[in-house]
């Protein structure tokens, strides 16, 4: 044991486990620090019989002197750095010792949140939670979007022309966000999960489930909005679905003749590139990013411009699920095949799409981005670790690693 003084010059008792620095320090010295006895507290004699908190007892023999990690539930926030002489306590420079006061650093839970498990339901909720918040969030967003569409196409623009169209769309997606922004990030897009995986660090294993509730979304949308408009669908075109002149309010595509495939792939293209640079711009603390809140609102008037600016061609699809959903919809209400027709449905949401995701965030990164999530701003070496690992992983995978060995083998029984 040993003592240190306080503020006020009396010596408290203090634990003292000497570091290796402190042991090194006092190698070869012949003089011991005095070893002063252990006097415990005395009891209050108001209130016999009760214990001191934990913060004011005094360490004895046959008491630990703190809980250990795994007793109180708790791991220090730097464990993460096991070569850090502070990840397991607080040490103090006494007088050039080093006194090991058995401080835990600031503790943080093992579970990021706590649920509470009451039904089976919300055990489900707990394990699907992101899934399932980007699915209400599309079906919310394109059943407003698919409405406005059917409200302007059935009145033959009395309800609105294609600018509250446009408007209303952008709001839908404002609308979305706000839904989904703090639980799954509101993606509401495939190719922005993709471009977000390899620019931001998305998990890979995340983007195939979430790619299928937004399709799935986008399916519940169309038949909700079909629902809603089935009266005036029918009244409009007929009860024959597939002449009927509704599927534009559901589908992207050429919208006249004069678009030939080149105009509508670059239409989408150049469309979904300024899409994913705005989307990256929003999430950047560097670049003055916007208040709380705010981003779902702006994001809200990037898509009313973008539809405006490129509705003309193709209807400015920008999403794969917004186009591939809504097409299933309509094969199984018995509008036909002639969403399939034409390889727009592939060429269009889907290749034009996701490639301009990833031009656009490579545009920014290249030309603004200095964060060290991106691949642009990724170290040679750490490239070719990379690299090597990848190559690794797939070679076990393919079992490509065995046939190497097995040819290295057979050639050296022939020589």
């Amino acid at each position: 044991m040993g003592s240190r003084l306080s503020t006020s010059g009396a010596a408290l008792p203090v634990t003292r486990t000497e570091s290796r620095t402190s042991s090194r320090r006092r190698e070869g010295s012949e003089v011991e620090p005095p070893q002063l006895p252990l006097t415990p507290l005395p009891e209050d004699p108001a209130s016999p019989g009760t214990e001191e908190p934990p913060f004011l007892q005094v360490p004895s023999a046959d008491r630990p002197s703190r809980v250990s990690k795994e007793e109180d539930g708790f791991v220090p926030h730097d464990s993460r750095f096991p070569d850090d002489a502070s990840s397991a306590a607080t040490e103090i420079d006494d007088g050039g010792d080093w006194v090991d006061e058995g401080l835990a650093l600031m503790p943080i839970r093992t579970t990021e949140e706590i649920h509470n498990h009451h039904t089976h339901w919300s055990v489900v909720r707990t394990r699907y939670r992101e899934e399932l918040a980007e699915l209400l969030a599309v079906i919310v967003q394109l059943t407003l979007g698919f409405c406005a569409d059917l409200a302007s196409t059935t009145s033959g623009g009395a309800s609105g022309d294609a600018l509250a169209a446009n408007l209303s769309w952008g709001l839908a997606t404002m609308i979305g966000i706000y839904i989904a922004g703090g639980i799954s990030g509101a993606h509401l897009n495939p190719a922005i999960s993709i471009m977000l995986w390899i620019y931001r660090g998305f998990p890979l294993r995340k983007v195939p489930p979430y790619a299928f509730v937004q399709i799935l979304g986008a399916f519940i949308a169309a038949l909700i909005a079909f629902g809603v408009y089935k009266t005036q669908i029918l009244k409009y075109g007929g009860s024959d679905l597939a002449v009927g002149g509704t599927a534009n309010a559901f589908l992207t595509g050429p919208r006249n003749s004069d678009v030939g495939v080149g105009t509508a792939f670059f239409t989408e293209f150049v469309a979904t590139v300024i899409l994913a640079i705005a989307v990256l711009a929003l999430g950047d603390d560097t670049n003055a990013p916007p208040g709380a809140g705010m981003s779902a609102f702006i994001m809200g008037l990037v898509i009313t411009v973008e539809s405006n600016a490129f509705s003309n061609n193709t209807g400015c699809a920008m999403n794969p699920s917004r186009d591939f959903g809504p097409r299933l919809a309509l094969l199984a209400l018995g509008y036909g095949n002639a969403g399939f027709t034409s390889g727009y449905w592939a060429y269009g949401p889907w290749a034009a799409a996701i490639s301009g995701a990833i031009v656009g965030g490579a545009l920014y990164d290249i030309a603004i981005f200095v964060g060290g999530e991106s691949p642009i701003n990724y170290p040679r070496s750490r490239i070719k670790r990379a690299h090597v690992k990848w190559r690794r992983k797939w070679a076990t995978r393919l079992r490509l690693d065995k046939v190497r060995r097995r040819k290295a083998g057979q050639l050296k029984g022939k020589a």
